[in-house]
């Protein structure tokens, strides 16, 4: 089976993907998806608080952390490529995120992803899917990539994930727990 991310990046040469099962039908999963957050995220908001030095999103009654958390990427900095609601969600990003006040910028659509050609950047997709697992069950699953425009950001993307890719590793892991947690509780 193809994933999401084969149509936006197929040969990127950084991934992750991460994956859950759920007890309950694609569309509660999705709703869930759609609506965690960063309250729901305890481990994500000490990791974003360190990597913004701001200790605003550490408090979990702030109203940063009240909003859905997909929908806050989106008027930041992310752009949607795909919604094929309940099974596909892609969103995408551009910039160089190794930079300590890095500004990432959603691309224009699909197209403006696909011809990104900034020098010493990357282009960023990342894909949540959802399944069929049978028995009422759901598989979410979570894919980031990342692709290098040039020689220069493919070195400093390579040398920048060596050191944060545990913590992005966290953040997947918690979303998907976080998702897991409401589908299966509401």
């Amino acid at each position: 089976m193809a994933a999401a991310l084969d149509e936006f990046l197929p040969d990127a040469p950084h991934r992750t993907r991460y994956a859950t099962t759920i007890r309950t039908d694609a569309a509660a999963a999705w709703t869930a998806l759609r609506s965690i957050t960063p309250r729901e995220l305890a481990f994500t908001r000490i990791l974003v608080a360190v990597r913004t030095m701001s200790l605003s999103g550490l408090r979990p009654d702030g109203e940063e952390t009240a909003r859905p958390l997909l929908e806050t990427f989106v008027e930041r900095d992310f752009a949607v490529l795909r919604e094929d609601e309940p099974r596909v969600l892609v969103l995408a990003t551009t910039g160089r995120p190794w930079q300590l006040r890095s500004k990432l910028s959603a691309p224009a659509g699909t197209a403006g992803f696909a011809a990104y050609d900034e020098p010493a950047a990357v282009r960023i997709a990342m894909s949540f899917e959802l399944a069929d697992a049978g028995e009422g069950r759901t598989r979410l699953s979570t894919e980031t990539r990342v692709s290098p425009t040039d020689d220069a950001a493919a070195g400093r993307f390579r040398r920048y994930w060596t050191v944060v890719r545990p913590g992005s590793d966290v953040i997947r892991l918690d979303v998907l727990r976080a998702v897991r947690r409401r589908a299966e509780t509401t």
